[in-house]
């Protein structure tokens, strides 16, 4: 998992807002607001065949999220 990569992903493609930001210009480290929470995106893992991640997130209205959908696409993601 790139760290910058995947900080690039949740800003640019999903437009979370940044809460905070801390760590350094090598480490960089972003917490993002998830309307009642938080989620903080600050380490990373080798790739490989086992590493996958899978991340849900709920909405509470889904006539909201229309369009969200082919964002992902848009910027080249799968």
């Amino acid at each position: 998992m790139d760290l910058i990569e995947t900080q690039k992903f949740y800003r640019e493609v999903l437009q979370l807002a940044v809460a905070r930001e801390f760590g350094n210009s090598k480490w960089p480290r972003l917490v993002f607001f998830l309307g009642n929470g938080l989620l903080e995106v600050s380490g990373q893992r080798d790739p490989g065949p086992d590493a996958t991640l899978v991340l849900w997130l709920q909405v509470r209205e889904a006539a909201s999220t229309v369009g969200t959908a082919d964002r992902p696409r848009s910027h080249g993601y799968s």
